[in-house]
Formats: structure tokens, C-alpha cells, sequence
């Protein structure tokens, strides 16, 4: 209205007057006409772009989901096929057999009709299904049948079994269904004929283990197809035999009544640096004097008036209508600028969600498709360890003593081996296609047979003497090394401080007693008063109270017992039957009559060598178990020398062989226990992996 009045100081009294303020009045509310019109126009489409985005949008998502739910099933069955047929080739690779209590490892196959059965006893990785929940007990029954009574198909079932409950088990309780719709479940072994072999689906030998098997699972539903949708063929080698006897029971020559002596890379985040905002453009303006102003002026005053999208006020006492036209265009194109931009966003958004969707869904098959195919190359990789672990050891036959300077034990080599083919092998990173490993060689002689023959007054004084040197208390103590002896012996008398079968028998969950020979030293974990602390002594911290307690909480590190060393660090249960004193570490060269502490600082530092240092070069082995006397240890009892030859040895037979595989991310560590026979027959006794 400003413009009206100038153009007419006094409002006549007639008609309207010329068109000539007509004009100006429409020249100056036209503007503001059309800019409404258009906003609600623009809101109209804008509306109607966003509907048809979304409803696009919505559409693709949906589509996506039922592609993915398709996929994801056939992924899902798939993965189970894979885990099914790789369950029961980790089992068979882990088997293992004791002779000397056949009744707890008879290997049980039939493989007539489309469903067989089979059933062996193995050393299980923590690794296994349902592994969980037998903590340290590692060897377990296992068995692998069809489930064909329900009316959901047939099923796969894996029954593991604790080796000392297989007759008390209910059949349900450690039942894990490893896949569905199975058609056909076939075993078949390797059996001699002549000079070959030839395939049988029955295994008659119970007491021996097959040396190579080989199985078949069809999947498919038989109410959708007649032939299966999927076949998974495996052909397993198993690395381990029969353990002799003589491994754990060797008797020992004592004299009556005398004392013998272990990311994937993140994305980078979005830094700080965006762009840069791009500053308006200063249009010349006309000031309020008419005069020009500059563009710093311009901005100053908040009006800016060109092709910039900043909002400003136009003056118009002093733009032209052109003037105004222009920045109201402005405004509008800047209004509609920006919702493309926000509509922009907002797709991308939604497109960015599903993409990274899509890619994590992909990344965990690929993830899961990588280690399935890896499992077999470390598989294989850890083999080729052992293979050369037993390698380097019967190479290395050719010594009268085994100690810890020559190659199998990491040390420069011994006078026969400087000059042999073990000068050229190392025993670390060793590169073998896509992947490497590393072995590490131990001797078990190094530790105290549990299984000896020797008398149990004799054994009664060795177990007395390790708790004792550990700092159990006295009463306990009695009650742990009678409880072991009761364990091993084949009756049902109790010593005095003793338990036998009815005290197991009668726990909330029951085992009978072993009454035979320990095949695994955590049997030792059953046995009464025997605590984690006491079996594994500084590294009890994380490890299960003992069988069959899935409710058990981990006792705090601050609150456990502590002790120097545990059971495991000074007993075996496979070796030779006697203590090789180049090898044994302080703590268990103390349980031999009369050496204490620093009797046994001198035995070690009289095979150490000058440099008091072992497995160096100039170390000094004991060539005999003569050695052990005053002249060359200070301290040692003549009278023992009896003794000591009774129990102790300078040669080691049975070796725990390590190995430590890598492919690219992925790690296994595999562990095998051989015996020496001599440089060409070196059996591999366990093989398995943690």
C-alpha cells in the first residue's frame, strides 16, 4: 500500500480513479498470487513423488525379504548338511581305542539298510557340539543313528555318552539332533583282503579301530521327491591305533619294600570433512539512496538478492517488480532444491539399510562357507605336523640317551644329528600351500606313570609325596591318594581313607568307578577330592568343576587355592613306566627317595652344562642312570642308586606332539601322543585338537 500512496496523497471521494493505480495495485500483489499457487502445486507433487517412492521402496523390500527367506533356507539347509558330515568326520579323526578296558571302547558299526549306526569312543575338541557340557571329561562315547519314529521325517541324532555312565545313561539326555529329512545314512570300512583292500558295511573287529572309513548322508523329503536333494560322501583316514598295554601298565622293577621315586576391516567412518557450503552469490542491489552497494554491504544487511537460496526481505519501496519476481523464483527454487535433496536422502537411507543388510547376510555365509573349507586344510595341515614331528624322531634314534638339547626338542642338535638331514628342518613355520604350521615336540617320560606296576605301597609314598610337595593338607591328601588307588585297582575294597564304586554310584548324577587303568589323566577330575585346583594347580581358573555340571559357575580367580604346580604337570598316564631324568622338569625329579629340592637343582644343573643353561650345545646328558651319583650330583644318597635304576631312565618312547596350523585368519591347534618304537615304526596312539 505504500505504493498507493503515493501515488494518491488523498483518497477522492468519486469512483476509482485512473487504471493507472489498477495496474500498480496488480503489478504488486501478482507475485504474491503465484507464489502461493505454486506452493500448492509443489506440495501436491511433492506428495505424490514421496507416495510412489515409497510405495517403490516398499515393493523392492518386500521382494528382497522373500528372495532372502528363500535363500536363507537354502542356506540353513545346507550349513546343517555341512555340520552334520563334518560332526562325524571330527569324531571318526579323534577316535582312539584302549585295549586294556575293552568293555568301555568296543567300536560298534552296522551298516545294513539305508540307516546305519555307528558308535565309537573319541578324544572330542571343546570345539564339538555340545561339548559344553561335559567340560574336562574330552573322551566320550559318541553315537550316530536315524531317528525315523516321529512323523516330522527322519533325523540324524548324535549321542554323546560320559565313558563311565554308558550303562546308565537314559538315552535322551545327551541328544542333539545334527539334521533333518535325512533318505540314507551309509558306512562302510576298509577291510584287508590279501595284498588290498575292499569295502565292508560291517565292522567285526570291535577292539580295533578301522584305519579307513568312509560314509554317505542323502538328503530330501521322500514325500516331495523319490531322490535326494543334496549327498554329502566323506572318506576319512583315521591317524590313531590301538594304545598297547604296555604304554600304560608297564611294570616297574622295585624292590620290597623300598621307596621309588607336563576384523575384518571396518569401513572408514565419515570424517569431519564434508563439503563445503557454497556461499551465495551477491547480486547487485539498489540501496536505499539509490546509490550502489557493495556486496559485503549487501550481506551485511541480510538481503541478498540473485541466484543464491539464502531468504531475505525485499524492499520493495526500492526494488523494481522485475526485481521482486526474481527473488521470489529464487525462494521457490530453493524450497523445491532442498525436499528433492531431503527425498534424496531419504531413498539413499533406505538403500543404504538394505545393502548393508545384504552384505552382512553374505559376509556371515561367506565366513561360514571360508571355514568350512578350511576345516580340512588345517585338518590336513595338522597332520603334516605330526607326520613330521614322527619324522625328526625316529631320525634322531640313533642317541643312547634322549635329552633336551637335540632337535626334537628345539635344542642346536646332539653329536649324532649335527651332520644329518635334521640340520636342514625346522620345526617352525613351516609353509605348506595356503597355509603354516609349527610343531612342538614333548616326551611324557619327563612325568610319573599313574598307570605303574609298581606296589601300591610304593605308588601310596610317589602320591603322598606330590601333594605334599603341591601344599595340600594332610587329611585331604590321604583321602585323594587312597580315592586313586581305589580308582585303578580292579576291586571293590576300599583303603582306609579310600573311595570305591558306591560313593560315585550314589551322587546326584552317578558313574561307576574306573577299577582299570587311567586312560586320560582327567579321569582324575572324578575322583574324590580331586578339585581343579588341585588337578590343574595355577591354571584352574576357567575350568568346569567336574562331570556333568552345565550349572556350575566359574570360581572367581581371587578366591581359588593356589598351588606351584598340579597333577597334570607331574603325572602321565602313557609312557615307558619310568622317569627320564635328562627330561624331568624340579618338581617331579623331587619324587624320588632322598632327593629334595636342591638335590634335584643339582641333578638338572649337572645335565645343563657349563653354561647352566638347558638345550644349549654344551649341555652334559646322563648317559646312564649311574650318573646320578655324589661325584657328579652333590647330594644324592648312595644307598638309592637301587632304586633309581628301578624308576628312571635315560630314554624317552612316548612324545605329545603339538602343532599349530594357520590359514590366513583361521587357527587349530592339533595335539597327538606317539610312541618310538624304533626310526621306522613310530604309531601315532591319540590324535585331536583344541
Amino acid at each position: 500500500m505504500k505504493t498507493i500512496a503515493k501515488l494518491t496523497p488523498e483518497r477522492p471521494s468519486g469512483p476509482w480513479p485512473s487504471g493507472r493505480l489498477v495496474r500498480a495495485v496488480v503489478r504488486n500483489t501478482r507475485p504474491a498470487r503465484a507464489s502461493a499457487g505454486f506452493t500448492i502445486i509443489e506440495l501436491m507433487l511433492a506428495i505424490g513423488i514421496f507416495s510412489m517412492v515409497v510405495a517403490a521402496i516398499y515393493s523392492t523390500y518386500s521382494a528382497i525379504l522373500r528372495s532372502a527367506k528363500a535363500g536363507n533356507d537354502v542356506a540353513a539347509d545346507m550349513q546343517r548338511s555341512r555340520i552334520a558330515a563334518r560332526t562325524i568326520e571330527d569324531a571318526l579323526v579323534s577316535a582312539i581305542m584302549f585295549p586294556s578296558n575293552p568293555a568301555l571302547y568296543a567300536f560298534l558299526a552296522d551298516g545294513t539298510g539305508d540307516y546305519a549306526l555307528l558308535s565309537f569312543v573319541a578324544r572330542l575338541p571343546r570345539s564339538f557340539p555340545g561339548s559344553g557340557y561335559f567340560g574336562d571329561q574330552v573322551v566320550r562315547r559318541v553315537t550316530f543313528a536315524v531317528d525315523n519314529s516321529g512323523s516330522d521325517g527322519a533325523k540324524l541324532v548324535l549321542q554323546q555318552t560320559p565313558l563311565l555312565q554308558t550303562n546308565l545313561a537314559t538315552g535322551t539326555e545327551h541328544t542333539i539332533v545334527l539334521a533333518r529329512d535325512i533318505m540314507s545314512f551309509i558306512v562302510e570300512f576298509a577291510e584287508p583282503k590279501g595284498n588290498g583292500y575292499e569295502w565292508s558295511t560291517e565292522w567285526s573287529r570291535t577292539n580295533q579301530l578301522p584305519t579307513v572309513a568312509r560314509f554317505a548322508l542323502a538328503f530330501g523329503r521322500s514325500d516331495k521327491s523319490g531322490k535326494p536333494t543334496e549327498l554329502a560322501l566323506r572318506t576319512v583316514g583315521l591317524p590313531s591305533v590301538a594304545v598297547p598295554r604296555d604304554s600304560q601298565t608297564m611294570p616297574a622293577r622295585v624292590i620290597p619294600g623300598q621307596v621309588p621315586g607336563v576384523g575384518p576391516e571396518q569401513p572408514e567412518q565419515p570424517g569431519g570433512e564434508g563439503q563445503a557450503t557454497p556461499q551465495p552469490v551477491a547480486a547487485p542491489g539498489v540501496g536505499r539512496g539509490g546509490g550502489r552497494r557493495s556486496p559485503r554491504r549487501m550481506r551485511r544487511g541480510g538481503t541478498a538478492i540473485g541466484g543464491g537460496c539464502r531468504a531475505g526481505v525485499v524492499d520493495t519501496d526500492t526494488a523494481s517488480s522485475a526485481t521482486a519476481r526474481r527473488a521470489t523464483q529464487s525462494r521457490q527454487r530453493c524450497d523445491t532444491d532442498g525436499f528433492a535433496i531431503i527425498l534424496v536422502l531419504i531413498v539413499i537411507t533406505v538403500l543404504g539399510i538394505l545393502a548393508a543388510g545384504f552384505a552382512y547376510a553374505m559376509k556371515v555365509e561367506i565366513r561360514l562357507s571360508a571355514n568350512a573349507g578350511n576345516d580340512s586344510e588345517l585338518e590336513w595341515l595338522g597332520r603334516s605336523g605330526v607326520e613330521l614331528a614322527r619324522y625328526v624322531l625316529g631320525q634322531s634314534m640313533g642317541a643312547p640317551y634322549t635329552s633336551l638339547h637335540q632337535l626334537w626338542a628345539g635344542g642346536p642338535g646332539g653329536p649324532n644329528e649335527t651332520n644329518s638331514v635334521l640340520m636342514d628342518i625346522d620345526l617352525q613355520n613351516n609353509q605348506l600351500g595356503d597355509g603354516r604350521f609349527s610343531v612342538k615336540i614333548v616326551d611324557l617320560e619327563r612325568r610319573f606313570n599313574i598307570n605303574s606296576g609298581i606296589p601300591n605301597a610304593e605308588k601310596l609314598l610317589i602320591l603322598n609325596r606330590a601333594l605334599t610337595l603341591m601344599g595340600v593338607e594332610a587329611g585331604e591328601a590321604e583321602t585323594i591318594q587312597d580315592s586313586i588307588l581305589d580308582w585303578i585297582d580292579v576291586d571293590d575294597n576300599p583303603l582306609l581313607s579310600g573311595t570305591e564304586g558306591g560313593f560315585y554310584l550314589g551322587l546326584e548324577r552317578p558313574y561307576s568307578a574306573k577299577n582299570g587303568p587311567i586312560d586320560d589323566l582327567a579321569e582324575l577330575l572324578l575322583v574324590r577330592g580331586v578339585t581343579p585346583e588341585i588337578y590343574w594347580g595355577p591354571r584352574a581358573y576357567g575350568h568346569q568343576l567336574q562331570l556333568l555340571r552345565p550349572g556350575a559357575r566359574e570360581t572367581p580367580a581371587d578366591t581359588l587355592q593356589t598351588y606351584p604346580f598340579g597333577l597334570v604337570d607331574v603325572f602321565t598316564p602313557l609312557s615307558n613306566g619310568r622317569i627320564n631324568i635328562n627330561t624331568a622338569p624340579i618338581h617331579v625329579l623331587q619324587l624320588l627317595p632322598g632327593v629334595d629340592e636342591n638335590v634335584a637343582a643339582n641333578i638338572i644343573r649337572a645335565r645343563a652344562g657349563p653354561d647352566g643353561a638347558e638345550g644349549t650345545e654344551d649341555d652334559t646328558p646322563f648317559l646312564n642312570v649311574g650318573g646320578l651319583n655324589p661325584a657328579s650330583v652333590p647330594g644324592i644318597i648312595p644307598e638309592m642308586l637301587g632304586r633309581y635304576a628301578a624308576v628312571c631312565s635315560v630314554q624317552s618312547g612316548t612324545f605329545e606332539v603339538t602343532v599349530d596350523t594357520w590359514i590366513g585368519n583361521s587357527r587349530r591347534t592339533f595335539v597327538a601322543i606317539v610312541r618310538r618304537n624304533n626310526a621306522r615304526q613310530i604309531p601315532v596312539l591319540q590324535f585331536s585338537w583344541q
